[in-house]
């Protein structure tokens, strides 16, 4: 055999190899969505406020605490609370993290 049949077949079982041997990948969902039927929020003390969501009307509501990094976006466009507060109660869609419920973002179109 020559030698660069030799490298040839060297390389071919590293490969083959490396195919059969399972990977091992976590898939993690950062991040969840509501599409809700219903959005609400309640002013809960001194700037503090809560967003309720509630995706039918026989669906148990669940509620979320507003921080400052919560993004409000009616028709793709960033706006504020006092928007958001002018427009409810309304419809959209509420987006948390996964894995500690905190609110990201508020989206909805009216």
């Amino acid at each position: 055999m020559s030698k660069t049949a030799g490298v040839f077949w060297g390389v071919l079982l590293l490969v083959v190899a490396a195919a059969a041997s399972p990977v091992s990948a976590e898939i993690r969902n950062l991040e969840s969505a509501i599409e809700a039927a219903r959005i609400t929020m309640t002013k809960q003390g001194a700037g503090r406020f809560e967003v309720e969501a509630q995706a039918c009307p026989t669906c148990k509501k669940r509620r979320f605490d507003v921080s400052d990094d919560t993004q409000f976006i009616n028709r793709g466009q960033q706006s504020s609370i006092d928007q958001f507060l002018a427009t409810q109660p309304t419809t959209g869609t509420v987006i948390y993290k996964s894995d500690s419920g905190e609110l990201t973002k508020v989206l909805w179109s009216k």
